[in-house]
């Protein structure tokens, strides 16, 4: 019987959150098919890489894909896509011995061979772009009247010197929306406002089904 488990490497929690959720509500996927393996950032997942053949699950012949999902954050999506393929470089001769299809050339597109192990690397929000998982999550939020005010608000932060990165604007947008929809309680969450249906989220759905 062929291996029918996806192993999905991601940075953290919320990414475990927001991405199990994805393939659930859009049907991509059985739950008991998935494995995930995150911790607590960028550094966390080159370690996994860096010690793939040592996975059991790897070594037990029980999946047929990898998914490697990260932020993109500010670095140039090409230097990020080429810092893990390299790590997946340094490991080839050992995954070669578990059947695993070639590295991809391209993020966002899973290579898949003949009765081999898929694997592919998605960098969030696009694979074209600098930013994250909530960068990715904002677009699919309905209310425009708030997402323009936080544009001001940003807008204002830059005028005074604050310099923002990418990854402190989505997620300073993402609290600022959950607690104007809800200012006198914590309970609003990413995972409550994400339209995971949104079109938005179509190359990464694509991703995910491989």
């Amino acid at each position: 019987m062929m291996a029918d488990k996806i192993l999905i490497i991601l940075e953290g929690k919320t990414d475990f959150e927001i991405i199990k959720k994805l393939i659930i509500k859009n049907n991509i996927s059985d739950e008991n098919k998935l494995e995930f393996f995150y911790n607590y950032g960028i550094n966390d997942v080159y370690k996994y890489i860096e010690n793939l053949s040592t996975i059991s699950s790897i070594t037990q012949n029980k999946i047929n894909k990898l998914l490697i999902i990260v932020d993109c954050d500010d670095d140039e999506p090409n230097n990020r896509f080429l810092k893990i393929t390299s790590l997946l470089k340094k490991q080839w001769k050992d995954l070669k011995k578990y059947n695993f299809s070639k590295i991809p050339v391209n993020p966002g597109i899973v290579n898949i061979e003949y009765k081999k192990i898929g694997i592919g690397i998605f960098l969030l929000p696009d694979n074209k772009n600098k930013g994250c998982l909530e960068t990715l999550c904002l677009r699919s939020f309905r209310n425009n009247n708030i997402l323009s005010c936080l544009d001001n608000y940003i807008n204002c932060l830059n005028s005074k010197g604050e310099n923002l990165n990418h990854n402190k604007i989505a997620k300073l947008k993402v609290k600022n929306y959950i607690y104007t929809i809800n200012p006198d309680t914590y309970s609003a969450t990413l995972d409550q406002q994400t339209d995971y249906l949104s079109s938005c989220f179509d190359d990464l759905k694509d991703f995910l089904k491989g």
